[in-house]
């Protein structure tokens, strides 16, 4: 449980817009520092290891993001009035010549909403990473004995008519009610996956 409330704690809204100047900053910092390296001799061993994080990164992220875009490029167009509030929501908050900026993201509940359901439609793993119970226990009639890989299926879950009503539709506004709770706290929607054991010692 404690780490469950660090982890809570360490990546909740609060903490996160509090250091949002300061991980801006190092940013900034570390591409003028790649910048004012251009033409100068490289450490073969530091080059080998920035063009690996980087790759890494790069494609750790892409991929995902890019399909988790795509799939509410689709939705929206399939439901123009999604789409519909979705702009209108940007150009009351934000306008049209701002930039939308991390900070701004809780300030726009629709498309929240938006991207809940559509990470509920189109996890971004279907399997999330497999877990390993602390002990052995029994979870719906089965045992599950300590140690054991469990895979579990989150797009059956996400679709389960006796979870959700409806399961096949876009419909953004069933997560307007504050319903939908990324941390992995609920167990019928957890599209990132959960944080930690099934059953704790």
């Amino acid at each position: 449980m404690r780490r469950k409330v660090c982890v809570r704690d360490m990546l909740g809204t609060a903490t996160l817009d509090t250091v949002y100047s300061l991980r801006r900053r190092e940013i900034k910092n570390t591409m003028a520092y790649l910048y004012n390296r251009v033409g100068s001799p490289v450490n073969v061993g530091e080059q080998t290891h920035v063009k690996a994080l980087l790759r890494d990164m790069v494609v750790g992220g892409t991929d995902t993001t890019s399909n988790t875009v795509e799939f509410a490029m689709e939705e929206m167009l399939n439901k123009p009035e999604v789409m519909r509030k979705s702009q209108q929501e940007l150009d009351i908050v934000i306008g049209k010549t701002n930039t939308l900026e991390e900070p701004d993201i809780h300030k726009l509940p629709y498309l929240k909403a938006v991207f809940k359901e559509v990470l509920r439609l189109h996890p971004v793993l279907p399997l999330i990473v497999p877990h390993c119970p602390s002990k052995s226990c029994i979870i719906g009639g089965y045992t599950i004995p300590k140690g054991a890989r469990v895979f579990i299926h989150v797009w059956a879950i996400h679709k389960d008519p006796s979870i959700v009503k409806n399961p096949s539709d876009f419909d953004p506004g069933r997560f307007l009610n504050g319903e939908g709770d990324y941390s992995g706290n609920d167990f019928n929607y957890f599209p990132l996956g959960r944080e930690e054991e099934f059953v704790q010692e």
